[in-house]
């Protein structure tokens, strides 16, 4: 029964977009929210309706209203794409495709 079970979630992870992200570099964090991004802000104010990775202080908005803010420099274009949000302490990462980019909370 454990071992039929062990599988099943094993077949439920790997089948999960989360897993697409390089694991390794998650050690350590707790998954807090699944969430769909909804588009974005720059610095300058300038709002998008989809996802083209992080830049400095640029808001990556979610469909819920909240956000987070990118600590690093990415591309990568997707339109609403999911997005893992995992935490340490006060550090946030977030996992968007195959991308994991480091975030922090907006103040």
């Amino acid at each position: 029964m454990i071992r039929g079970l062990a599988a099943t979630c094993a077949l439920a992870l790997a089948s999960s977009p989360a897993l697409a992200c390089d694991l390794s570099s998650l050690v350590g964090y707790t998954l807090i929210a699944a969430k769909t991004v909804d588009g974005s802000i720059d610095k300058d104010g300038q709002r998008t309706s989809d996802f083209n990775g992080c830049d400095y202080d640029r808001v990556i908005v979610f469909d819920d209203g909240t956000g987070v803010a990118c600590s690093q420099y990415g591309y990568q274009y997707a339109y609403r794409p999911k997005a893992y949000v995992f935490a340490r302490g006060s550090a946030l990462k977030l996992c968007v495709g195959s991308q994991v980019y480091e975030a922090r909370h907006i103040r």
